[in-house]
């Protein structure tokens, strides 16, 4: 369920979001063959945000979110190597922001030149369970895009996009130190 107040070029939305994915079978199975169960995925998705145009060539966004997953399936490891397990339930707080400049358009070039830059900070933690507190494995605090979009009317075109990740933990036990098969310990920014 959304809503959406105000103008085409400047309004306020908000929205209610019900997530669920059905269960299935994870990559793993037990010593006797039969594969491991994970239980269906469930989440409530809250969002509140704004978006505004102020000219033909310069449009920007920002929203607030949070995420409550009642059973989040994330990656896990055990005696029988990686695979998908139930996490139980998980908090996702966050803000992510965007902005993009029609260079092309606000130069009344015959070309689509597009400059634009995306941020969202996001902290997803375990609530409850053996991890309560810690940090979702592969869930990093920040992350940073820009991009360059240049289109030819005659519908050639192409992107040059950067992106930089902090720092994200690769099991939920928050482990810091890595080991040689990069299932626990630190992944570094990149």
């Amino acid at each position: 369920v959304g809503i959406i107040y105000g103008k085409r070029d400047a309004h306020v939305f908000a929205g209610l979001h019900m997530g669920w994915s059905p269960p299935r079978v994870s990559s793993a199975y037990t010593p006797l063959g039969t594969a491991l169960p994970v239980s269906p995925e469930t989440s409530v998705n809250y969002e509140l945000g704004t978006r505004v145009a102020p000219t033909k060539w310069v449009r920007g966004e920002i929203t607030g979110f949070i995420l409550l997953f009642q059973n989040q399936v994330v990656p896990g490891t055990n005696a029988l190597g990686a695979q998908l397990v139930d996490g139980g339930p998980t908090r996702h707080l966050g803000v992510e922001s965007a902005a993009t400049v029609g260079v092309g358009k606000a130069l009344k070039w015959p070309l689509i030149v597009d400059v634009g830059a995306r941020y969202t900070f996001q902290r997803a933690t375990f609530v409850g369970g053996p991890y309560d507190g810690n940090l979702l494995s592969y869930a990093p605090l920040q992350i940073v895009n820009a991009n360059l979009d240049v289109e030819h009317p005659i519908g050639v075109g192409g992107q040059v996009t950067y992106s930089h990740l902090t720092s994200q933990f690769a099991d939920s036990s928050d482990t810091r130190a890595t080991d040689a098969t990069g299932q626990y310990g630190l992944i570094p920014p990149h």
